[in-house]
C-alpha cells in the first residue's frame, strides 16, 4: 500500500505541464506498442498466407499428376482393347504432362524436406 501512497504523493506534486507530459508519454508509448504488434501479426499472416498458397500448390500439382497417370492409363487400356493408335496419342501426351507435373511438384518440395518424403512417416 505505500507504493501507492508515495506514486499518490509523487503525482500530487507535479505541475500540471508535468502530469500532461507524463500522460502524453504513456499514451504515446502505447500507440507504438500496439503499432508494432499489428505490424508483427501481419508479417505473421502474410507468411501463414503464403505457405496455404505452397500448399495448395503442391496439391493441385499432385492432383494433376494423379489426373493425367488416370489419362495415361485410360490410353493404354483403350490401345490394348483396340490397338486404335489415337489412344497411344492420349497416353503419350498424358505421360508428357506427368513429366511436367512431376517436375513442377519437385521444384515446389525441392527445399521442403517435409513435403518431400515419399516414405509416408513423419
Amino acid at each position: 500500500m505505500s507504493i501507492i501512497k508515495s506514486l499518490g504523493n509523487y503525482w500530487s506534486k507535479l505541475t500540471v505541464g508535468k502530469k500532461g507530459m507524463l500522460i502524453a508519454a504513456i499514451s504515446i508509448s502505447s500507440l507504438v506498442t500496439y503499432l508494432g504488434i499489428f505490424w508483427l501479426l501481419q508479417v505473421k499472416t502474410y507468411e501463414a498466407e503464403k505457405w496455404v498458397q505452397h500448399t495448395h500448390n503442391v496439391r493441385l500439382s499432385a492432383e494433376h499428376i494423379l489426373a493425367n497417370l488416370i489419362d495415361a492409363e485410360t490410353g493404354m487400356r483403350g490401345y490394348k482393347l483396340t490397338q486404335n493408335q489415337e489412344f497411344l496419342e492420349h497416353y503419350q501426351e498424358a505421360i508428357t504432362a506427368i513429366s511436367e507435373s512431376l517436375e513442377k511438384l519437385r521444384d515446389l518440395v525441392k527445399n521442403k524436406p517435409n513435403q518431400s518424403d515419399v516414405s509416408g512417416e513423419r
